[in-house]
């Protein structure tokens, strides 16, 4: 017998918000997202989660944002936020012209603008946002150079030392910037050049960079290119490739492996590795589902990893890798989703992923706590079949949730005298520090499933206490945090 089971799950999300650009989570818990939503204009929009994404809220924005492109969580309550704010001024009617013939010339440069909230025809001002309490509430943090018109995109390293990408007014080119001091200054390293548009930047903590993007010529024709630097943007090395149209995301998998994706001139997607921090690019089999590739991430450290991206006809597709980028395979997703954009991954655990998205109308995010696997699992029983989560939220007081997965396809099992019964006996306790029993939350014959379980401890005193899963041979205790 054989059973499918499901990998990305929808994730309920405020109605009140069109795009989701960037996500970010510092454990299975705690996490951010931003975007915008369109009403009479551009406004941006930026979520918080406390128990994993099972619940969204929207947070508390100064007026006049636009976009959030960029966001980054430092613990549970610092946290920045990137983009644009709107403003009344009028763009360069010759700087519009341009950047339209070349959008008119270039669907992927045309997709990515769109979907950032650039546009031709209204003016922006760069954004930069600071949170101390999660990313429930922001205030404006005035310090930005004022050439900056949009943030496109940031990376930090800890919440003093980080690098933005900003565009200039006009649409003058893209610059990069470094702040040591938490935003307070910033330190022009790339001037804008009106020929060249950097899209995404990553820093290591050994002062290891890449930004990607592409450049043009006079006749509005491009060409991707990579910047690398390996002493903290003092200098810059500059990669161009003739046959990529434009990069869109980087990722680090440790201080010297980086992976750069895009969209090659035919138009297809294209991955490059670099392993010696960005210095040198080989460029992986292509995935010849996808046309365009819009984001990558991998689990630090590992050889797994996944891409987004979509086909000729706007559907759009999830690979995931094993081997470090070798061999790719596509993944399902929970429903139809095509005209929605997968612009960015969150891989904060093992198992643990997010991707983040949405269309003009409506945001996405889909989560995984298994590695996105469909299978047909055959009956042999693993214990990497059973898994139990985190509870939510920790520390509680005084109900809190636990979740629970048996993942094995049913098959007959003995059961106290009663002949054959499907599926697995399943046993969830919670105990004191001393290891004293003090709840039985399951003790029953289940079906393969994810369960979700409320433990209420108002009966009990403030203190820590366990939780412990059984399932047949496979055990698996957690800690969790009462506090009255």
């Amino acid at each position: 017998m054989s059973q499918t089971f499901s990998q990305w799950e929808r994730q309920t999300l405020p109605a009140d918000i069109g795009m989701i650009l960037t996500i970010d989570f510092i454990d299975s818990s705690s996490g951010i997202a931003g975007g915008w939503k369109i009403t009479e204009s551009f406004e941006g929009r930026i979520i918080y989660s406390t128990n994993g994404g099972s619940d969204w809220f929207l947070s508390q924005l100064p007026d006049s944002v636009r976009s959030v492109v960029n966001l980054q969580l430092f613990d549970q309550n610092t946290a920045y936020a990137f983009g644009a704010f709107n403003t009344a001024g009028k763009p360069n009617k010759a700087e519009v012209n341009r950047l339209n013939a070349l959008l008119k010339k270039n669907s992927g440069l045309k997709r990515f603008f769109e979907g950032s909230a650039q546009s031709a025809d209204e003016s922006y001002t760069g954004m930069f946002l600071t949170s101390t309490d999660g990313g429930i509430q922001w205030k404006i943090k005035e310090s930005l150079p004022k050439e900056i018109k949009f943030v496109i995109s940031a990376s930090f390293t800890n919440d003093n030392i980080g690098y933005v990408l900003g565009d200039s007014e006009n649409f003058g080119g893209t610059g990069i910037y470094k702040t040591s001091d938490g935003g307070e200054n910033w330190v022009t390293q790339i001037r804008p050049d009106t020929s060249l548009f950097l899209r995404k930047i990553k820093f290591t903590c050994l002062n290891t960079g890449i930004g990607i993007g592409w450049k043009t010529d006079t006749t509005l024709a491009s060409n991707g290119v990579i910047y690398n630097t390996a002493d903290g943007g003092e200098t810059w090395n500059m990669s161009e490739f003739p046959d990529v149209d434009n990069f869109t995301d980087v990722f680090y998998t440790n201080d010297e492996t980086a992976y750069a994706v895009g969209v090659s001139k035919a138009p297809a997607g294209v991955i490059y590795q670099s392993v010696d921090r960005g210095f040198s690019w080989r460029k992986l089999s292509s995935i010849p589902d996808i046309t365009f590739i819009d984001a990558v991430g991998f689990v630090r450290e590992t050889q797994t990893g996944i891409i987004t991206g979509s086909n000729i006809d706007r559907l759009p597709m999830v690979y995931k890798t094993s081997d470090g980028g070798e061999n790719w395979i596509n993944q399902t997703l929970p429903e139809d989703l095509t005209g929605f954009i997968l612009f960015a991954i969150e891989m904060p655990l093992d198992d643990c992923w997010y991707i983040s998205g949405g269309n003009w109308n409506s945001g996405l995010i889909l989560h995984t706590d298994n590695e996105g696997i469909t299978s047909a699992a055959s009956n042999e029983i693993s214990p990497s079949e059973f898994k139990l989560l985190q509870n939510y939220p920790n520390p509680f007081n005084p109900t809190t949730k636990i979740k629970f997965a048996v993942q094995t396809p049913p098959r007959p099992s003995p059961y106290q005298g009663e002949g054959v019964r499907e599926g697995f006996f399943v046993s969830l306790s919670v105990y004191d520090i001393l290891g004293n029993q003090v709840s039985i939350l399951v003790n029953e014959w289940q079906n393969p499933g994810k369960y979700e379980i409320e433990f209420n401890g108002s009966g009990l005193p403030s203190g820590v206490y366990y939780y412990q899963l059984r399932v047949g041979e496979f055990s698996d205790t957690k800690k969790m945090l009462l506090l009255k």
